[in-house]
Order: structure tokens, then C-alpha cells, then sequence
């Protein structure tokens, strides 16, 4: 099993997996980002979310350099990032 801590990157967030419980997948959340903006994250279109997520990273990082990290499980499949099943 190869697991990694990586730093959070536009990239490894576009490739994070989806929950099927939208708007909970942390892909998606911008509660920590946008708190005013999260009475009804259901009500938000998910593009809408993740465009805001993507533009509160990017200011992030080119303020304050890596703002977060990912716990990963790498393999040689199509999927690079795939979820941790314990």
C-alpha cells in the first residue's frame, strides 16, 4: 500500500474524489473559505463551489505558500488519487 501526505495543489483538489453526499465532499466546501455563504451549501451549484474554492487556494498560496495536505493512496490505476478503505 503506498500512502502519501501531499501538499493541497489546484491539481490533487481537481482530482480528489466525489462523495456521493454533495455538497459534503470536501472538494466542494467552502465553509472554512466562505462561511457567509454556506446557510444552504445544497442550494449552490457544485461548479459555482469548487470555482470559489480554486480562486481562495490560489490567493492562498501565493500569500501564504501550502495552505493544507492530503492523505492519499497512490496506485498505477487510470485513478491516481483514490480513497483510503480501512
Amino acid at each position: 500500500m503506498n500512502i502519501e501526505i501531499v501538499d493541497l495543489t489546484e491539481q490533487n483538489l481537481d482530482d480528489s474524489l466525489e462523495w456521493s453526499g454533495h455538497p459534503f465532499s470536501c472538494k466542494y466546501c467552502i465553509y472554512w473559505e466562505h462561511p457567509e455563504e454556506c446557510v444552504d451549501p445544497a442550494t449552490v451549484c457544485k461548479e459555482e463551489m469548487f470555482s470559489k474554492k480554486i480562486a481562495w487556494l490560489r490567493r492562498t498560496l501565493r500569500d501564504f505558500g501550502s495552505c493544507g495536505k492530503l492523505l492519499v493512496h497512490r496506485d498505477d490505476s487510470e485513478f491516481p488519487l483514490m480513497r483510503l478503505d480501512l
